[in-house]
């Protein structure tokens, strides 16, 4: 498209080629470097580069291909604009053959969809009051020929809350880790859970168990209480029942007698020495 067109400043940096005839293998890769950027209202999209690879050998032809696009503006106030990869690579090996789809967002970074739908939408800065939710963590991966898999995300919502006057406001994340082999059941963890001030609550799911188990954990300061379920077969029985298995954390039993003791009798200012 000329000089000044959009592929003006496509490079190859990096390129090999590696050949032997009498063994009847070839391999080739090879990374270009872009700043093709499609503008998306006050956003844009910018390919940051290009990865290509290939190597065929007398049993099977593979390849790929690779892009790192950065979304400019979907970063959170204060830090770098966030890094997606996406890729595509295809083997015809018997043994986990096919095309395997994959992609991921930079370990560390998060997306700002509040603050990316109000640029793409032109809206400007969102009110302080409107609550922001992060896109934390994003990985997937799947293979056409097994079937198999896998993807984890991690998404939160950060609201200060200004009319309930909370420190540090409310705070709401969810999560999972699922994955599947050749199309069976599920396997994985999914949770979620909420923050207010020193309170937060938090309720997550084991999909891996033979028996699903489901755990709930609640924090107040120092103090930690975790709630799994579970199953048990009683002597002489022949069909597991339903059991909860509670711990009490971050508290002493000292500061425990001292509570109830002073609730029974809150003018005595009743304590306990050391080590209690």
């Amino acid at each position: 498209t000329g000089p000044d067109g959009p592929f003006k400043d496509v490079a190859i940096t990096a390129f090999s080629f590696n050949a032997d005839p009498l063994s009847h293998t070839y391999a080739a890769r090879a990374i270009i470097t872009t700043n093709v950027t499609v503008p998306l209202g006050e956003a844009a999209i910018t390919l940051e580069s290009l990865g290509f690879w290939v190597q065929v050998t007398q049993s099977a032809v593979a390849g790929g291909i690779s892009g790192t696009f950065i979304l400019v503006g979907g970063g959170p106030t204060g830090e770098a604009d966030p890094t997606f990869v996406l890729a595509a690579e295809y083997s015809s090996a018997t043994v986990n053959g096919g095309w395997t789809f994959s992609g991921a967002l930079y370990p560390g970074m998060s997306v700002d969809l509040t603050a990316l739908v109000a640029k793409f939408l032109s809206f400007g800065t969102p009110p302080a009051w409107v609550p922001h939710i992060y896109l934390d963590l994003l990985s997937f991966r799947f293979n056409t020929t097994s079937q198999d898999y896998r993807f984890t995300g991690r998404a939160s919502v950060q609201w200060p809350a200004p009319v309930l006057s909370i420190p540090g406001g409310i705070a709401i994340t969810a999560y999972a880790d699922v994955a599947s082999t050749g199309g069976g059941a599920l396997t994985g963890t999914l949770g979620g859970g909420f923050q207010i001030g020193k309170v937060s609550v938090a309720l997550e799911t084991d999909l891996s168990a033979d028996a699903q188990i489901y755990r709930f954990i609640a924090t107040f300061d120092k103090l930690i209480l975790t709630v799994t379920t579970g199953q048990r077969t009683s002597k002489g029985a022949t069909t597991p029942h339903q059991v909860l298995y509670a711990r009490l954390g971050g508290v002493t039993l000292g500061s425990i007698l001292e509570y109830l003791v002073n609730l029974a009798a809150p003018t005595i200012g009743y304590t306990l020495d050391s080590p209690w």
